[in-house]
């Protein structure tokens, strides 16, 4: 949605997605891409999923294996990087 509100518009996306329940989404600067992080199924692993608003597919862009998830992300201002910050108990190696 637009930030006043207008143009309100759901999405939904299936397969290695963000339909498992998301943290830390972030929209790309030109408003197509979509990452979030989530936890994989079954699993004590999490990825980042890359969703394209436009055509609806999504792809698993890195998997991380931590018990607490992924904490932000943030794309680079050209679109081509992604930070992802985690989610790690104290003690546990980066």
């Amino acid at each position: 949605m637009r930030a006043e509100g207008s143009n309100q518009r759901r999405f939904a996306c299936s397969g290695p997605s963000l339909s498992t329940g998301a943290l830390a989404l972030d929209c790309s600067s030109n408003g197509r891409l979509l990452a979030g992080g989530c936890k994989l199924p079954g699993q004590s692993k999490w990825a980042v999923t890359v969703l394209d608003l436009k055509t609806g597919t999504s792809r698993i862009v890195c998997r991380y294996d931590c018990e607490n998830g992924i904490q932000s992300l943030a794309w680079s201002p050209d679109g081509t990087y992604l930070l992802c910050s985690l989610l790690r108990e104290p003690g546990t190696p980066s």
